[in-house]
């Protein structure tokens, strides 16, 4: 190349532009960002002037922002200068030498911890950073600050003793707890298995995860679903028919904004051991799926595993994907809040009470749990499965740093293995782990009196509800304290038996036998002897119900002995049986020794306990209380016409399929919709006909009936009174109006009557009623004594009319055997030839008043196959024979075995009083029984439709609206 001789200049050179291959990247973007220039502007700039330290989770915002405003309190009061200013070290020295004074702390030590104060410190300069530009601590003012903090441990103003001591709830004590918790809602009842169990999952789940109360629940401060919900649950069966579930840990601490392929999933398999079966988080997430009805195929137990198993999966209703597996409880025991997660609060205090259960005199809480799991994962043999190493890294050429930032263990993916059974398996109590008693640690009720007391005591005002609260906290703190003084802790390593049970042998035979439901010390239930009859307005109970009144004199001296005399009356005639298990085959297991309860129950095979559970006491509902409203569903056809509304979004979609409003049936078929009641008709005409016969119709009394009868408040109630009554070969005599005597009845359907000594009342609410019973006062001031039994329905009958008929004494037919010393009223059924009165109510159902005199036997024959039962009312009553004779006394149920098909009963010849009972037996219905209240039917679903008729005035309970108890008013003093 030539030389220029020096002359030559690069920069006169003209380059040829080469096109920029990257210019058009993002052009779309750009288009957009110059469009709305200036409004972007203005939007950025108040995002920017209006941006708030809200770094981290909502509970770290929350004290972050509780130390800035502590602070700038101190700097405008205290140091009388600008919060605007950087402040300096010394300003912030100051700060922290006098705040440890100004909080209230609930530690025993009387002061707050020394890493409170830490935690203070940091979380105040990371909001200094944030707010001032130009903040920055120089090193001698870092020195000085940390010298104050460490003199204000050396004065005993902070304290480096933490506020309760850490323990380790290693699996072994989590069999405890599991074991403890479902023995006790099985010795001691619930008032919802429904929440026990869920409360019993939350546990298990944070055990099997060794995950945090946040993970599982809701952490504090979060306002969404911030939790585990259905979707993070995958359930799934193997070629060798073994369960297995993924549990995706959404909200892991410090991961909850990672991608889902990033986050934490877990492993767990059905556990095999029947001991096992309380902490098995497979079965308890299927029963408690099963009770929630959350699965989209199958219905019981049963049939979602055979479901599951043809699918290799269990499919979870799309509805309850985005809802919580944990559900917050709505008040004491009411029921579960199905779209609102539970706290982690509500955790914590679930480990705390279950503690109490399962006897643990030390402290424990949920992160106990966690810190058990870490004790247990150190224990275990060999190395875990799926844990990428160093030769990972290498082997998919990843370098050093990849490895140590978790890139490697993202790209290998999750454990490939289940750590809880190998935990339940090799974990032991840990000898230096909390402290345990050799039964549940158990506190004294603390009652509304005693909190009084104490507060008058002291001065306090017992009216104002901080201090009181205050109070009761203390109270019931140092009962506790108290309890656990008085227990004997066990020895190291102990291992508590079971008391054990003798196996319960039926006696089978040709005759019922009879098994006694009370002790000697059970009396007459007293709400039978009381002033009145509880049924004021009550909604329609979908029963038949009998009731019996025996007389004026009947003595009332037991009334106040118990309650528990009708105790199981209403499974008797529903189908329902009680069966005892044995635990012979368990010797010894990790529980208090105060659970005298069948362990079966519990340890018994998988599938007896997981049917058992899923399906035990599922009739339970929860209703608001009266005066609170929450957020509604609406049915998406609401805008033609449906007024359907739910809380939960699940039972919205079980009634918009069969939802007879939508565009076409409102405008093709019946375009005519009552604006009061939500009917709706073809034609106008028939609109017109219905306001006038149900909404505009006038109450009035049979012009036929003596004066004084009973008011229809429905022409179709008259005209059926008119055809059963007046017309030709009426089977019933007309309805008898006497206001003497000894109870009232009256209903919303203009059926009135009253009982005499002797009569019963037979009253089938079918699809509703409302009515009321109300005692005659007596002129020689007796009580009135009476007995009434409720009958279930057949379902097929569940929505008949309503119905009531009187059945005086004077109509019953009797009949006397053994030489006049038994005499029988054959209420209902047949005794010895003689017949009973007809068609008195749906329900196969005998019913037979029997006196025994000295000496006098019964043989009674009853169908076979149906369950029976008597109620003995005075005097001492031999049933059964030879060696399976048992004297039965006053005020007691004796309950027959199915098997047989008579009853045998005698008064022994010496006996100072006749012996006095009923007898009664029924068809058993082969049918499921879901009560609430008053509402007995088939399915819970149908429990919430009759509770929104009942409410809204509909099917059935549209003369429910307005309609009041007139003998009601007469009892109001």
């Amino acid at each position: 190349m030539a030389d220029h001789g020096g002359n030559f200049n690069s920069s006169d050179i003209e380059l040829e532009e080469i096109e920029d291959p990257f210019a058009k990247l993002g052009a779309k973007s750009i288009d957009f960002i110059i469009e709305s220039a200036f409004a972007d502007r203005i939007a950025s700039k108040r995002s920017s002037k209006l941006l708030k330290y809200t770094k981290g989770a909502p509970g770290t915002v929350h004290t972050n922002a509780t130390w800035m405003n502590r602070f700038v309190a101190f700097q405008i009061n205290t140091l009388k200068v600008d919060p605007t200013i950087p402040p300096t070290g010394r300003h912030l020295e100051r700060f922290f030498s006098i705040v440890p004074s100004k909080v209230q702390t609930y530690s025993s030590h009387g002061v707050p911890s020394f890493s409170w104060i830490k935690h203070g410190v940091s979380s105040l300069m990371g909001g200094l950073i944030f707010k001032h530009e130009t903040f920055k601590l120089s090193s001698h003012e870092r020195m000085r600050l940390s010298t104050t903090i460490d003199k204000l441990l050396k004065d005993g103003d902070v304290t480096p003793e933490p506020t309760r001591v850490a323990q380790w709830v290693t699996a072994a004590l989590v069999i405890r707890l599991g074991d403890s918790y479902l023995l006790d809602a099985l010795n001691n009842g619930t008032k919802s298995w429904s929440i026990t169990l869920s409360r019993l999952l939350s546990m298990v789940l944070m055990a099997a995860c060794a995950s945090r109360t946040g993970e599982i629940g809701r952490s504090s401060k979060y306002v969404n679903m911030e939790c585990l919900c259905f979707k993070d649950v995958d359930i799934r069966f193997d070629e060798h028919g073994d369960i297995i579930a993924h549990i995706v840990l959404r909200f892991q601490k410090k991961e909850r904004h990672k991608q889902t392929m990033d986050r934490r999933t877990v492993e767990v398999r059905n556990l095999k051991d029947p001991k096992h079966n309380p902490v098995c988080p497979i079965k308890l997430l299927l029963i408690y799926g099963v009770r929630r009805q959350a699965m989209l195929y199958g219905g019981d137990m049963d049939s979602v595993l055979e479901q599951g198993r043809s699918r290799g999966t269990i499919v979870w209703k799309p509805e309850l994907l985005e809802l919580p597996v944990i559900c917050a409880i709505d008040g004491p025991g009411k029921g579960l809040l199905y779209d609102k997660p539970a706290a982690a609060y509500q955790i914590l205090q679930t480990v705390k009470k279950a503690g109490l259960y399962a006897g643990i005199i030390t402290p424990i809480v949920a992160h106990d749990i966690r810190r058990g799991s870490a004790k247990d994962f150190i224990t275990l043999p060999g190395a875990a499965k799926g844990v990428a190493t160093a030769k990972t890294a290498v082997q998919i050429g990843h370098s050093a740093m990849s490895s140590t930032k978790g890139l490697t263990q993202r790209y290998a993916g999750d454990l490939d293995e289940d750590h809880w059974g190998p935990r339940l398996a090799a974990s032991k109590t840990y000898l230096f782990g909390p402290q345990l008693a050799d039964r549940p640690i158990k506190i004294a009720r603390l009652r509304t009196d005693d909190v009084v007391s104490e507060c008058e005591k002291l001065g306090v005002d017992p009216n104002d509800v901080n201090a009181r609260a205050t109070i009761r906290r203390q109270m019931k703190h140092e009962r506790l304290l108290g309890a656990k003084e008085a227990l004997d802790p066990l020895p190291l390593n102990s291992r508590v038996p079971l008391s054990k049970k003798p196996p319960n042998i039926l006696p089978l035979g040709n005759s019922k036998r009879p098994r006694p439901s009370h002790p000697d010390t059970a009396t007459i239930d007293p709400r039978l002897l009381g002033d009145a009859l509880p049924h004021i307005q009550t909604g329609g109970p979908y029963l038949d119900s009998v009731q019996m009144h025996q007389g004026d004199d009947q003595d009332d001296g037991h009334g106040d002995e118990g309650d528990n005399a009708a105790e199981g009356l209403r499974d008797i005639l529903g189908g329902s049986h009680s069966t005892t298990m044995t635990n012979n085959f368990l010797d010894r297991l990790h529980v208090p020794t105060d659970f005298d309860s069948d362990v079966s129950k519990i340890h018994g095979p998988a599938i007896d306990f997981m049917r058992y559970f899923s399906t035990l006491d599922v009739a339970m509902v929860a209703v608001l209380e009266e005066g609170q409203t929450r957020f509604e569903h609406a049915c998406k056809n609401a805008t033609y016409g449906c007024l359907y509304k739910n809380r939960y979004a699940k039972e919205i979609a079980t009634h918009e399929p069969k939802c007879k409003y939508n565009a076409g049936y409102q405008l093709d078929e019946r375009p005519y919709i009552c604006t009061r009641c939500q009917s709706t008709f073809k034609h106008k005409d028939d609109l017109t006909a219905h306001v006038k016969r149900i909404h505009n119709w006038e109450p009035k009394e049979c012009p036929k009936c003596p004066e004084g009868g009973p008011t229809y408040a429905l022409k179709s109630e008259l005209r059926k009174h008119h055809e059963s009554v007046h017309a030709p070969g009426s089977r019933f005599v007309p309805q008898r109006c006497n206001f003497e005597g000894c109870t009232n009845h009256e209903d919303f359907a203009g059926n009135k009557g009253t009982i005499e000594a002797g009569d019963l009342q037979f009253m089938t609410a079918g699809r509703g009623i409302m009515h009321a019973e109300m005692p005659r006062e007596l002129e020689d001031g007796d009580p009135v004594v009476g007995m009434q039994l409720w009958v279930d329905l057949p379902e097929k009958l569940k929505m008949c009319e309503p119905r009531y008929r009187d059945l005086r004494a004077s109509e019953i037919p009797q009949v006397k055997i053994d030489d006049g010393k038994v005499n029988i009223k054959v209420i209902s059924g047949q005794s010895h030839g003689v017949d009973s009165v007809k068609e008195l109510a749906y329900t196969p159902v005998w019913i037979f008043d029997i006196e025994v005199q000295p000496g006098g036997t019964i043989t009674q024959s009853l169908p076979a196959g149906w369950n029976a039962f008597a109620y003995t009312l005075s005097g001492t009553t031999s049933f059964g024979n030879g060696a399976d004779k048992t004297e039965i006394g006053q005020y007691h149920n004796v309950v027959f075995e199915q098997a047989g098909d008579t009853v045998t009963a005698a008064v022994e010849a010496d006996a100072k009083e006749p012996g006095h009972f009923y007898l009664v037996a029924g068809l058993p219905l082969d049918q499921k029984v879901v009560q609430y209240g008053p509402f007995v039917l088939n399915t819970q679903d149908q429990v919430y439709e009759a509770l929104r008729d009942y409410q809204n005035h509909e099917n059935g309970f549209e003369r429910a609206k307005g309609w009041k108890s007139e003998i009601g008013k007469r009892m109001m003093h």
